[in-house]
């Protein structure tokens, strides 16, 4: 099987992250609610569809097929972006004579994101999300809050958006009830008001519990944050941060998932075991997190976890990694480019990606020295 070529070589390469004391904390999404967590709509039914037919309003959603609406969708918003011959006659008022709230925050959804295909119009996003909140809306006025807070799309306005999310987590709106838990927690100003910063995280420890019971997933990954910090509780109770790190990871939380694959995998309170620390890594990698995906690619790199040495496997996940900007990731994958360790030997790809972590690493930056000597550019310049 082949190894590093050189022990210069393997003391270059990175080995397992150490588990974080303080794991990253899940804030909450700026702009659209998150469309997987069924958030409900609130959108009262139009004039036209209240009155006593019960049917969709005219121009609305009614019985059209998922595909057909988004059709739909693309036309109305090019349109309303001046694209197209009818922009003159188009507005959103008339919009909302046509449309259900809910579609309005839909369309507003799409081009915040920048999502099915639309080019990404946020003052047109929060134009269309004001006229769904005028209707009554709940998730366009939490959308419009959470823009308004962080001035995305229109002048930041702090106050009132949390005004805004104060009283739409009163109302019960689970995402609403996290972006209050996040801000108070953070020591937001706004949020925190004259209160003492224990009171203040003793109110985000209950509204994270309240906003984890409404099914918001990221919550019950910072509660567990919370117990083993000991914010908002009297003391750290890593006894019960596990617990409530395990019920986010059974939810599908990568970041719960990548975390409890760290304390697994190092047996950081919790009795070690590589072979759940693989498979908790692996579930995460699967949801695209870059940290587990090089957690994935260095157990294949040193065969923990009940897996086989395999070089190739592992460079396929440390890319993965590095493709998403984690400069670890990127050391390893260069440092096998050069030795030719589970993929061909390159070493102008090994440059490319010792080249791209070398900002932000010193161990990049030796490794571009050695290999600018070797080729003798260093006697050279």
């Amino acid at each position: 099987m082949r190894t590093p070529a050189s022990a210069a070589g393997a003391a270059n390469f990175l080995g397992p992250l150490a588990p974080s004391a303080t794991p990253a904390w899940r804030g909450a999404p700026s702009g659209a609610v998150p469309a997987a967590q069924g958030a409900p709509s609130g959108a009262r039914a139009p004039a036209e569809a209240a009155g006593g037919g019960g049917g969709a309003a005219a121009g609305g959603r009614g019985e059209q097929s998922e595909d057909g609406f988004e059709a739909e969708l693309q036309s109305v918003l090019s349109s309303l972006r001046g694209d197209g011959d009818t922009a003159s006659n188009l507005s959103v008022e008339q919009l909302r004579k046509t449309h259900t709230p809910a579609e309005l925050t839909h369309m507003g959804n799409d081009l915040f994101r920048g999502a099915a295909g639309c080019e990404t119009d946020q003052p047109r996003a929060l134009s269309l999300w004001r006229a769904a909140a005028l209707e009554g809306d709940v998730n366009a006025r939490y959308s419009l809050a959470t823009a308004l807070r962080k001035g995305e799309g229109a002048e930041a306005d702090p106050e009132t958006a949390m005004a805004e999310l104060r009283a739409l987590a009163e109302d019960g709106h689970p995402w609403a009830q996290f972006a209050v838990a996040s801000a108070l927690r953070d020591g937001d100003p706004h949020a925190v008001g004259g209160a003492a910063p224990a009171v203040a995280r003793e109110e985000a420890l209950a509204l994270f519990k309240i906003a984890a019971k409404n099914k918001v997933a990221p919550a019950l990954f910072n509660i567990g944050n919370m117990y083993a910090a000991g914010e908002g509780v009297e003391a750290p109770d890593l006894g019960e941060a596990l617990l409530w790190y395990e019920r986010a990871a059974e939810s599908g939380d990568p970041q719960a998932l990548f975390h409890l694959g760290q304390r697994y995998g190092n047996g950081a309170g919790v009795e070690q075991d590589a072979a759940r620390s693989f498979e908790m890594h692996s579930a995460a990698a699967e949801a695209g997190l870059p940290l587990a995906q090089y957690a994935v690619g260095t157990h294949y790199f040193m065969g923990t976890g009940g897996v086989s040495v395999d070089y190739g496997v592992a460079a396929a996940h440390y890319e993965d990694a590095a493709n998403a900007g984690l400069v670890v990731a990127m050391v390893n994958l260069a440092q096998m480019c050069r030795e030719g360790l589970g993929v061909a030997q390159d070493s102008a790809r090994a440059r490319e990606w010792f080249g791209r972590a070398a900002p932000r690493d010193e161990r990049a930056r030796d490794a571009l020295r050695e290999m600018d000597a070797e080729d003798g550019r260093g006697q050279q310049e």
